[in-house]
């Protein structure tokens, strides 16, 4: 969830204070591609009467819930063989990547592989190829992925 300090933090949408009495919603970094329209809601908090007059807040709670639930432990299986992934030095995961289903890494949305039985993974080239080629695009702000062997991700600072 995002840090909130009542009478220091801010809302994200009307700029004032959130206090001690005031509804507030907030959320986890979900959103990781700074182009996508649910960003401005990435580990911010709001007021709720702020929040509930939004025309994306539906959008953004469903995404929320759905980035939770199957990036959650226990939800982890490798798309190679299967198992469950439980150590996190292993754990490579895509996450969110689009919602238009015409955009070639659709496909990839939520993937997750053990880092080292991602290229025992029929797909490994094409998924590199078409990741490179999503993550430059104008689509596309954020976080990339490097191989090196193993793929991971690089926030730019």
């Amino acid at each position: 969830m995002a840090l909130v300090i009542l009478g220091k933090t801010l809302c994200s949408i009307c700029r004032l204070p959130l206090m001690m009495d005031d509804k507030i919603v907030s959320f986890s970094p979900f959103v990781a591609n700074r182009r996508d329209p649910l960003f401005q809601f990435s580990d911010a908090a709001f007021h709720q009467a702020c929040f509930a007059r939004n025309p994306l807040a539906e959008a953004a709670l469903r995404r929320s819930e759905e980035v939770r639930v199957r990036g959650a432990p226990g939800s982890r299986p490798c798309e190679v063989c299967g198992q469950q992934i439980k150590d996190p030095d292993e754990y490579f995961g895509v996450g969110f990547l689009t919602d238009d289903p015409a955009s070639p890494v659709f496909g990839f949305n939520y993937l997750q592989f053990h880092r080292t039985h991602f290229s025992q993974w029929e797909r490994a080239r094409e998924f590199r190829r078409l990741m490179e080629a999503f993550l430059s695009s104008d689509g596309s702000e954020g976080p990339f992925i490097t191989f090196d062997p193993f793929p991971h991700w690089v926030v730019p600072v």
